[in-house]
């Protein structure tokens, strides 16, 4: 499997940086927002702190791979469209298709992005019906916590059915033990019990990597540790405000913030998200650029329990 440096994303950060405030973003409607996508606008600490990461080390191991001209990458559930576009903008010899099970995810990213090349196509990722071995690289950024544990399993199945012999898949999720359980542990999964609600199984690193091997030849799988004390910082104490605590004062609390949170509708509950979450960074004296600027992609041998992960398989 492929080496690479492992250290902080600085050369990638600053490039995106430079690329996001060149390229404007377009508002999300609320089809596309109800699906969880749009989160460069709509949560933006979760943009910088939590999918980015993901498509910068993406674009790092993609930089020593020299991948050939014409060689296809595919991400499984694109939403928006937005931080693919970049990777086409940073390998413009890359064809480059996304696919996403929104209807309404995929009609924004083909009006807003599809003019710079990219592929979409309004497909499930763990059925997306396209040719065997078609693609050389397959990436996800946060989207295979979002289905059940079964399914994920055949989201993993899905990627390798699509890679080509050699090729590379990557998938990035939050590390259980640093999103979920930082609220409740909710070992049944529950709805009302999970942090994020569309979250149906975050993983740790020990099963996200068995995962991984139970597709893939042993050997043939690593688990990447992304990491932000930046980013964790803010998110952390965030989450200590209304996590469910002992106390009727704590206890009322957590019941406003699940009724808020399930009720209202997504645009105003996005909005609030944003101001809190704000309002934390501004305490903590933290900007949007300090959070993309600290991202680093390390071993997760030294790295134990980061706050992101990145599944990196070889088929």
């Amino acid at each position: 499997m492929q080496k690479i440096s492992y250290s902080k994303l600085q050369k990638e950060s600053d490039a995106y940086w430079k690329w996001a405030e060149e390229t404007p973003i377009v508002p999300v409607p609320a089809s596309v927002a109800k699906e969880g996508a749009g989160s460069e606008i709509r949560t933006p600490i979760m943009h910088y702190g939590v999918v980015m990461p993901v498509y910068m080390s993406v674009a790092r191991y993609l930089q020593e791979l020299k991948p050939k001209k014409g060689a296809r990458l595919i991400e499984l559930g694109s939403g928006s469209g937005r931080p693919l576009t970049y990777l086409k903008y940073l390998f413009p010899d890359l064809e480059i298709w996304g696919v996403d099970y929104s209807e309404g995810g995929i009609k924004y990213a083909k009006q807003v992005y599809g003019k710079y090349g990219v592929k979409f196509k309004h497909v499930p990722a763990q059925d997306t019906s396209l040719k065997d071995g078609f693609f050389d690289f397959v990436i996800s950024s946060h989207v295979i916590e979002h289905v059940s544990k079964e399914e994920g399993v055949n989201f993993m199945k899905e990627a390798h059915r699509l890679l080509k012999k050699g090729g590379y898949a990557f998938i990035g999720t939050p590390e259980r033990r640093k999103c979920q359980n930082l609220y409740s542990k909710n070992p049944t999964e529950a709805p009302k019990g999970r942090l994020v609600p569309p979250h149906e199984h975050e993983y740790t690193l020990e099963e996200l990597h068995l995962l991984g091997e139970g597709v893939f030849k042993k050997g043939n799988t690593r688990v990447d540790a992304l990491v932000n004390p930046t980013f964790y910082k803010v998110f952390k104490s965030s989450i200590d405000k209304f996590k469910p605590k002992k106390g009727i004062a704590s206890k009322s609390v957590n019941v406003a913030y699940r009724t808020f949170r399930d009720k209202a509708p997504r645009p105003l509950f996005d909005t609030i998200t944003r101001i809190g979450a704000k309002r934390q960074m501004n305490s903590h004296g933290i900007t949007f650029e300090d959070i993309l600027k600290d991202n680093s992609i390390k071993s997760a041998k030294t790295n134990p329990i980061p706050e992101n992960l990145l599944l990196v398989c070889q088929k």
